[in-house]
């Protein structure tokens, strides 16, 4: 694997501050572009750097990448919301349970819509996601390999609309297509082209078709308008990567792309748990400092987790 470049860790940063942000209350044009491309971007980020695996030690290496660190924020969650049912006498554990169980991240789900987890469904999905590429990649070659990963996209994402599978395999089974579209761009050199004005005029004018055309959502398998979704979001991805190669000094934005699933995982406790409508309904704030406290708890508690060498060893920081 080449040596990491800092744009893409300056990429996942923006991407997982525009997750933080989409989960606050905002207008519903601004939640509609951040779920254009937030999501995709990782899966696609993931894929360019995709390299084929031996198969098992694939799979063990994604679980204790991904499934792990699914499975100790679960445990958080279900333990605060224990103490706090203890101790208030209310809360959601059993449903807290079951949702982790189950993996489900939505509470727009067609099967399990009183159940959610949150957005760590993404680590699930993941797992499945690479491993499953690991082995088609292994097995088939092009293609065979294109049209079976687009025909199980265009497949997952139908049934996904339908049903849920437990563990997000179908969610993880849509997001190859991505994965596919990333380790192609690496293969095709792709982002060693320079963009034109056309380029950014291109981008924005599907960006726009996506969220008015039809808005899209993985978790929920949802695609309004599917194929200019998808290109809604690659662009936006590849419009990033050449706006953080300008940025690429930036530590802070580095630093947040480098520990990005650390932040994700402390963002679900907080937002499950951090107590934002009591503080609005007592002294009136807006959602501009709803957007700010959530990201500055979320940042705190990382750095001060990442103090922890347990913390630093359960997600692979160095």
């Amino acid at each position: 694997m080449a040596d990491r470049d800092a744009t893409f860790d300056i990429m996942k940063g923006i991407a997982i501050l525009a997750m933080i942000i989409g989960h606050c209350p905002i207008p519903d044009v601004l939640e509609k572009f951040i779920f254009v491309w937030h999501m995709p971007l990782f899966f696609l980020v993931s894929g360019y750097f995709y390299t084929p695996k031996e198969e098992k030690k694939y799979v063990r290496k994604n679980a204790r990448q991904l499934v792990l660190p699914y499975v100790v924020t679960s445990l958080v969650l279900i333990f605060i919301g224990g103490t706090k049912e203890l101790i208030i006498g209310k809360g959601t554990t059993q449903t807290t349970i079951i949702a982790a169980l189950i993996g489900n991240g939505t509470i727009n789900n067609p099967t399990f819509s009183e159940y959610s987890i949150g957005a760590i469904w993404f680590l699930l999905a993941m797992f499945w996601c690479r491993s499953i590429y690991n082995i088609l990649y292994n097995k088939l070659l092009e293609p065979i390999l294109g049209v079976t990963i687009v025909s199980a996209a265009v497949i997952a994402t139908y049934l996904g609309s339908l049903v849920y599978v437990p563990t997000d395999l179908i969610e993880g089974i849509e997001a190859m297509l991505f994965f596919y579209i990333g380790n192609k761009a690496r293969s095709c050199n792709v982002l060693d082209r320079r963009p034109n004005l056309l380029f950014y005029i291109t981008v924005v004018l599907l960006v726009v078709l996506s969220i008015y055309a039809g808005s899209m959502s993985m978790v929920r398998c949802y695609y309004g308008y599917w194929p200019i979704n998808y290109l809604a979001a690659i662009g936006m991805t590849m419009a990033l990567y050449y706006i953080s190669k300008r940025l690429v000094t930036n530590r802070f934005l580095a630093w947040c792309g480098r520990v990005s699933m650390v932040i994700l995982c402390v963002h679900i406790i907080a937002l499950n748990y951090l107590p934002t409508k009591t503080l609005h309904e007592r002294f009136a704030f807006s959602s501009s400092f709803d957007v700010l406290l959530h990201i500055f708890v979320a940042l705190v508690m990382t750095w001060a987790l990442l103090n922890i060498s347990f913390v630093k060893s359960l997600f692979s920081i160095k």
